[in-house]
């Protein structure tokens, strides 16, 4: 099992779209949201399967998000030179979806099964990202945020 952790801010922009992502690398700790894929790759030191992942996060600031509903969801990325190959199944939806007034410290997570194979020497990452629905869709959301991933 290897865990990540870190405090990462996440934003929404216009139509909803994902904004500023949250980088972890595979295995450790992020003391400050990471920005560049490179800083946050790992390499892959043997082939491995990985099988499944289980987020947590806790919400570092109070939202108002009336008529409005935010989605979290963390990915596993491959970096293949410049480019980022989403790992797609990899998908971790967390839950709940963050809508209405919420507090300081409310938790979510997820928990996904799938089988995404990297080849040793690979370089990859932990990409989360929000998504936003109805009124507001510019939006920004600090989560402190653990992701375990099990390997076969």
């Amino acid at each position: 099992m290897l865990l990540s952790s870190g405090p990462v801010v996440l934003t929404t922009i216009a139509g909803g779209l994902a904004g500023t992502v949250g980088l972890l690398p595979l295995s450790g700790y992020v003391s400050s949201p990471i920005g560049q894929p490179a800083t946050a790759a790992q390499v892959v030191p043997s082939a491995v399967t990985f099988t499944a992942m289980r987020a947590h996060a806790r919400l570092g600031a109070a939202l108002s998000l009336v008529g409005s509903t935010i989605t979290v969801a963390v990915r596993l990325v491959e970096l293949e030179g410049e480019s980022e190959n989403v790992k797609s199944a990899s998908e971790c939806v967390l839950s709940p979806s963050l809508t209405g007034v919420v507090g300081l410290g409310t938790e979510m997570s997820c928990t996904s099964s799938f089988s995404v194979p990297l080849a040793a020497g690979a370089l990859a990452f932990l990409r989360a990202e929000a998504t936003a629905t109805g009124l507001s869709l510019i939006n920004t959301v600090e989560l402190q945020l653990a992701v375990g991933l099990a390997a076969s």
